[in-house]
């Protein structure tokens, strides 16, 4: 898969798993699909670069799962932030913007994870 498709796939696939979570916080109509969009058009292109420059590397007190785990939990907790902080920002009458970071982010992780399962 080349770079740009992998990119757009799964920034899609994000957007998907996201936004109905986002909706049952109130994101809603065309202003909430575009803040949504929006947020994870600056996180998600970053979490996935990250996490494959950050999987050349090598800790050499931990094994290879455990480097994963470290590394997943690193870019999530990353992601989960900024996303708060930006939702907070831009999301006007959002009542809990660090509560739809941690349910969204938490949905397209174990989503994403059953589809690499699957396939």
């Amino acid at each position: 898969m080349t770079s740009l498709r992998l990119y757009v796939t799964a920034f899609l696939l994000t957007l998907g798993m996201e936004y109905p979570v986002a909706r049952l916080f109130g994101m809603r109509g065309r202003e909430g699909f575009l803040i949504v969009a929006a947020i994870n058009l600056i996180t998600n292109p970053a979490a996935v670069f990250a996490n494959f420059y950050l999987g050349t590397l090598t800790i050499p007190f931990l094994s290879g799962t455990e480097r994963i785990l470290l590394r997943h939990l690193l870019i999530e907790a990353a992601v989960l932030i900024t996303e708060a902080l930006l939702y907070k920002r831009y999301a006007d009458g959002l009542r809990h913007p660090w509560r739809l970071s941690a349910a969204a982010n938490m949905t397209s992780y174990f989503l994403g994870l059953f589809l690499q399962y699957i396939h």
